[in-house]
């Protein structure tokens, strides 16, 4: 069976809707290259949406060349970690509508709350009643590698957890950019997770930068990020150091030791986290160069 992956698929879609692609082509004043990107990303995107498992409402990670989604659920944390290399928020606005899976499409974020759901049920240190902020995110609920052996339990990994932090950093990025959020019944689960007291959502509802509810849904999604980076350090060896993966029981470190994409994920993660623009849109505006050389709307 020929297994295509949705994580391939939205990196390909993503290195070639990129801006240094897209710039490159501009600058070299190469418009069919340029024609051309975006041509691909187009065709790209429809194989994308054949991922869409509305009946589970989550996209599925491989489907088999006759489009039924495989044996696994098909839940799997790639799906949300690869649109964080893909969708420059920051300067690909111009690409609204080409672009097939920035970090705030519908199906992406119902995805990911259905991953932090499934490994907040699964993994033992994510119980709500011990109280833990932050839910430690593992590969997909199948997995059975523990860092030694196959055919074992798999558990949460401190790169996927940090991935999620740097998920919801980008979704902050978003949402101040576009200056609006917009709930739709496929997404409702996600905001329906975030951390707020009061806030309700209805399918349908557009909150607009000004809108008490957008300020407090770009706030929980800092707040999230940081919980996301506050369980991985909760777990850090006495040392300093991370390991492939934390116990699902205990938390331990286990597998691979000291990787090195951990401490590169935090560092970006805990970069991005430090230069998050303020909600206010005046305040944005004075703390961004970018923002402030911006013609008004």
């Amino acid at each position: 069976m020929i297994l295509y992956a949705l994580y391939a698929e939205e990196r390909c879609s993503g290195e070639l809707r990129s801006t240094e692609g897209a710039a490159l082509a501009t600058r070299l004043e190469d418009a069919g290259a340029a024609r051309w990107y975006l041509e691909q990303s187009r065709a790209l995107g429809d194989a994308l949406l054949l991922h869409w498992d509305p009946g589970r409402n989550h996209l599925v990670a491989t489907r088999d060349q006759d489009g039924r989604p495989s044996p696994r659920s098909g839940l799997d944390s790639s799906v949300v970690v690869a649109t964080l290399g893909g969708y420059a928020t920051e300067d690909d606005l111009h690409l609204e509508g080409i672009c097939p899976c920035p970090v705030d499409q519908e199906q992406v974020l119902a995805t990911a709350a259905a991953l932090e759901s499934t490994f907040e049920a699964m993994y033992p240190i994510n119980d709500p009643s011990r109280r833990i902020a932050g839910i430690a995110i593992g590969r997909y609920p199948e997995d059975g590698y523990d860092g030694y052996r196959a055919d074992s339990l798999g558990n949460p990994w401190p790169s996927l957890t940090i991935g999620f932090a740097a998920y919801c950093y980008k979704l902050v990025e978003r949402y101040l950019r576009l200056e609006r959020a917009v709930v739709t019944a496929t997404n409702l689960p996600f905001f329906q997770r975030l951390p707020l007291e009061d806030a309700r959502f209805r399918p349908g509802e557009e909150l607009l930068l000004g809108d008490p509810r957008f300020d407090e849904v770009v706030d929980a999604l800092r707040r999230k990020g940081d919980a996301f980076l506050g369980r991985v350090h909760r777990h850090i060896n006495p040392g300093g150091s991370l390991s492939e993966q934390m116990n699902r029981f205990t938390g331990h470190q286990q597998g691979a030791p000291d990787l090195s994409m951990n401490y590169a994920a935090h560092v970006l993660a805990a970069g991005m986290s430090g230069h998050l623009p303020v909600s206010s849109r005046e305040r944005y505006r004075r703390a961004s160069p970018r923002a402030r050389a911006a013609p008004p709307r």
